[in-house]
Parts: C-alpha cells; structure tokens; sequence
C-alpha cells in the first residue's frame, strides 16, 4: 500500500500479532464453561431440595408423632414409679430435637409466614446466572479485539499517509494516549470534500446556510466549481480577523487534494418576486442621520422654502437599507430636508436654505435590480433666525 492509493470499504489495511488476543479469548471461553457450570450445579441443587423436601417432611412428621406418644407413655410409667429417672429426660429431648428438625425443613418449604420457599437454592441459582453473563460478556469483548487484528478500511477513499509501519507497535485506542499510537492510515473520500473559507467578520452576516459558493482552484482549468454553504463555525481568528465557514463541494474532481488552497466566492442570494402593486409603490428613503427621535417618536427637519422657515415633521419609519431608511408615514417626495446645522433649531425658525434643488429621494422599485443611492438629500443651510 502506497499513499495515494484509491481503497475500496473492507478491504484489508493491515495485520496485527493475533497471539494475546488469541489466548485472552480462550480464556474467556474457558471461564464462561466455568459459569454455566455453575448454573448446573445451582439448578440441580434447587431441583434436589423441591424433590427431596416433601418425603423429609413426611419422616420428620412421622417421628415426632412417635416420639410423643413415646414422651406420654414414659411420664405415666414415670408416674407410678417404674421408670428409670433418666429415661424421660432423654425422652424429652429426643421430641425436642424431632420438633426442631421439622421446624427447619417446614422453613425451607416456605410454609412459615414471610419466609420463601427454597430461598437459599433460588439466590444461589441467579448468583450463578449473572456470573455466567458477565463470562459471555468477557467473550464477546475478546471475540472483537481478535476480530480488529485485521485492519480493514471503513468507507471507500483514497490513501492520504501511512502512519504506522510494518513492525511498529500500536497501543491501542486509550484515553490518555496520543492519536497515532492507535493510527493505521490516513485516509479521505474523494466524492466528500469540503472546504474551509475564512470570512472576515465584516461580511459574516452575509452568508447564510445553502447559499451558492463559486469555487476557483488550480487544478481544475476552466469554469469554476460549484459548491454549498453547510455551516458558520465558531472557530475563528482573532488575528485574520476572521471567521471559518464549511462549504461542500459538488461534484469535486479527482485531481481536489485535502489542504489544497482554493478561492472562494459566496454569490448573492436570488431575490424574491415582486408583485405589479409593489412595483408601482413609491418608496422614500432618507439618510438615516437625518431621522432625530424625542421620547420615542421619529421626526426630521423640514425647510420650508415659502416661508423660509424650518419645520419639525413626525415620521414613521420602515424597513433599513444600509444607509438609508425607509419613511411610510410623514413624508412627501417634495419635502427639502435639513441636512446641517440642526443643532438648537426649533421649530418656525427662519433659516436661509441654500441648494434646495435637491430633495427627499423617492425610489420606484422596479424589481429587478436594488434601488441606486441617490445624492444626499436636503442641501446645506445656515442658520439665520432673526440675526
């Protein structure tokens, strides 16, 4: 195997010492046959004492109903007087012990209150049981480490490096352990190739997730490729000034490489359609310097070249378009708007307009194209009053 090399999915990347992971599985083997021997063992125990029990019951009963008719007849022999006198003591305690043995075998039926019948066989069987499962589960955990001694590559792709080399030691996937330890090969699919953009901030809320992406790189001679915007990350560089952006590729070629260097243009989203009645909508629009606001309302300074006067016109506002904002209520396309010196002018003060030509911009939206910034409406001025 060589870099560069295409590979196909579950086709053989290398071969590691099977020998350990041969013997840790049958060990594990070993102990499971342990385990279900136990099993056995506890079924055939709790199987003996259901079986054995009744007929113990049934000699116990029996001998303690014998030994007390023998204890009866012995303290009347007793009574008159022709009786040994240790014979009814010894008596005595031979019914006694009868009554204990079949209090004992009358709990282990479970026919005493609050007691289960064969408790002790039962716990010994489950015991051996669980047992049993954590063997099978050591198996399987052996069956799959001797089944990864065979290397073998996860997805169709091409080779990027070969990590590891014939005779190297691994170790493994471990928690604090250093990636190439456990490291093969490196490989990528050629038909999944993303690229990473950086997007200066400035121009961050531009770019909108599926937004089409022209993609220029050398290795491809003629019309750009096309691609996708999949998502905005949250690495960026504080340094470039940046911010890393995803893009999928369509339809990469063979000769696309990870780490290439390509070019990326985001292009511009398509407009909406708009209507006939929007289109003959007149919409105005004025710098968004100009708009004042006092207690939460929006107005601006009009001159009113009649009376060469400066009159404050409450507006309402609509939608921002860089610049400038839009006026929906307020407003005419005549109204000559005040641009300087509007610091202390109150309203009704006379003012000396200068390049009143120039009036509210009033934009018609043909719907093809965004509307064309026109010159800075209302011209400058000085303030006069009546000095």
């Amino acid at each position: 195997m060589v870099e560069g090399q295409p590979i196909k999915r579950g086709q053989v990347v290398a071969c590691l010492i099977a020998d350990d992971a041969s013997l840790a599985l049958q060990s594990a083997e070993a102990d499971r046959e342990l385990r279900k021997a136990e099993v056995a063992q506890a079924d055939a125990a709790l199987t003996v004492a259901r079986a054995v029990l009744p007929s113990q019951l049934v000699a116990a009963r029996s001998r303690l109903s014998y030994l007390q008719e023998a204890f009866e007849s012995r303290a009347e022999t007793s009574r008159m007087g022709a009786l040994p006198r240790l014979v009814l003591p010894q008596s005595k305690s031979e019914l006694d012990a009868a009554a204990s043995a079949l209090a004992e075998l009358e709990i282990r039926q479970g026919k005493v209150e609050g007691v289960r019948a064969f408790a002790e066989a039962e716990a010994a069987v489950k015991s051996a049981a669980a047992r049993l499962k954590q063997a099978e589960a050591a198996v399987a955990v052996a069956k799959l480490r001797l089944d990864r001694i065979i290397v073998k590559a996860p997805v169709d792709g091409q080779v990027i490096a070969l990590v590891a080399k014939p005779g190297q030691r691994l170790m493994g996937q471990t928690p604090h352990g250093h990636p190439e330890a456990s490291t093969v090969i490196t490989m990528f699919d050629p038909t999944m190739i993303q690229v990473r953009a950086d997007v200066r901030l400035d121009d961050v809320p531009k770019v909108q997730v599926g937004q089409s992406v022209s993609i220029d790189t050398p290795v491809k001679a003629g019309a750009p490729l096309e691609g996708v915007v999949l998502q905005l990350t949250s690495q960026a560089d504080i340094q470039k000034n940046t911010l890393q952006v995803k893009v999928s590729v369509k339809a990469p070629p063979t000769t696309l490489r990870p780490d290439m260097l390509v070019q990326v243009t985001f292009l511009a989203l398509p407009t909406r359609e708009i209507g006939d009645a929007e289109r003959r909508s007149l919409r105005i629009l004025i710098p968004k310097q100009l708009v004042e606001s006092v207690d939460g309302t929006a107005h601006v300074w009009v001159a009113d070249l009649v009376g060469k006067v400066a009159r404050r016109k409450s507006i309402k506002l609509g939608r921002s378009s860089g610049e400038l904002i839009e006026v929906t209520q307020g407003l005419t396309p005549a109204d000559r708007l005040v641009s300087e010196g509007r610091q202390g002018l109150s309203d009704g003060q006379r003012i000396a307009p200068t390049h009143a030509d120039v009036g509210v911009d009033a934009i018609r939206h043909d719907g093809r194209s965004h509307p064309k910034r026109l010159p800075n409406p209302g011209g400058k001025q000085d303030q006069s009053g009546n000095r």
